[in-house]
């Protein structure tokens, strides 16, 4: 099978998983009405983005109340029907469930699919190995860590800001609406670019573009919101935009992020989109140099910034 093949097959295994889990949360009566849907999560499923999740990504304000009904709901047993060939019927993965609780802080749920219930009669024609979906499973059963490959639901103790609700194929939905998904992203281009010693993620830049091309909106002044919200108010500064512009106008880290990119897109999204350092430059034109022009209005008197050497992100 080729690689490209094998790939999709893996997104799509991942999704089908998270679907299961967004519609069960959705259509609970408790759940439905205190978790905000929010991340890639949210610009996946309910903005269309082509870019697959691995991860569902909540706020919730009424956390201390509902956390045990969020650990009842995700640990009752959840059977994700899949088939990927015509012939072959549907498969039921069943899945192991591990629960982190760090109060008052966050709940993760990680789910994976279990080997051991995979050597059934029933699922001799789903061979996983040959499909190169080992790293879906779940390998030691003793003191079972998921891994890297899991699937996750986090849950976080944070204020839920705006919220809207969406009646869609997955049930009634509570998201961030559109806009808060803009200003999260250019938060976390800067952020992570600091927090990561000069590392930036190419989806980011991805999904500022996308956000924008569904009608997102945002600048400085919805940035310098996010960013006092997580504490993080001293990093809006101009040389901090200088440096994360330098970064990611690197022609090498652009195709670094073209790579990024490509990985958690089906082949047939990718190929639809032009992904190029073209299209990572244009996406820092649109987003990123607005708020550093911003800033230096603000402080025009303000001496030259020396910009530091690019970080290669490899």
């Amino acid at each position: 099978m080729k690689q490209q093949e094998i790939h999709r097959i893996k997104l799509e295994s991942r999704d089908r998983i998270l679907e299961t889990i967004l519609s069960k949360f959705a259509t609970d009566p408790i759940l439905s009405e205190a978790l905000v849907l929010r991340g890639g999560g949210a610009m996946h499923f309910v903005h269309g983005s082509p870019r697959y999740s691995a991860d569902l990504d909540y706020a919730c304000a009424d956390f201390d109340t509902i956390a045990q009904s969020i650990i009842d709901e995700t640990t009752k047993p959840i059977d994700i029907v899949q088939s990927h060939k015509p012939d072959a019927g549907p498969v039921f993965w069943p899945l192991k469930i591990e629960v982190q609780k760090n109060e008052p802080d966050f709940l993760r749920v990680s789910f994976a699919l279990a080997e051991q219930d995979l050597q059934g009669s029933d699922l001799d024609h789903m061979p996983l190995r040959e499909y190169g979906l080992d790293d879906l499973l779940v390998k030691d059963h003793g003191e079972s860590h998921l891994g890297a490959s899991r699937v996750v639901v986090e849950i976080k103790n944070v204020a839920v800001g705006d919220s809207e609700r969406i009646e869609g194929e997955y049930g009634s939905l509570l998201v961030t609406p559109i806009d808060e998904l803009y200003a999260d992203k250019l938060s976390a281009c800067v952020s992570r670019m600091i927090e990561w010693d000069g590392v930036i993620k190419g989806t980011d830049l991805f999904d500022l573009e996308y956000l924008a091309k569904q009608g997102a909106t945002g600048g400085l002044t919805e940035l310098r919101e996010k960013a006092a919200l997580k504490g993080e108010s001293d990093f809006i500064t101009v040389e901090n935009l200088q440096r994360l512009i330098t970064i990611t106008q690197d022609p090498r880290n652009q195709d670094a992020y073209c790579k990024q990119i490509k990985k958690t897109m089906a082949p047939i999204a990718a190929g639809n989109i032009s992904l190029s350092r073209r299209y990572i430059d244009n996406a820092v034109q649109n987003h990123l140099v607005p708020i550093l022009e911003e800033l230096q209005a603000e402080t025009p008197n303000k001496s030259k910034y020396t910009v530091p050497e690019p970080v290669l992100v490899m």
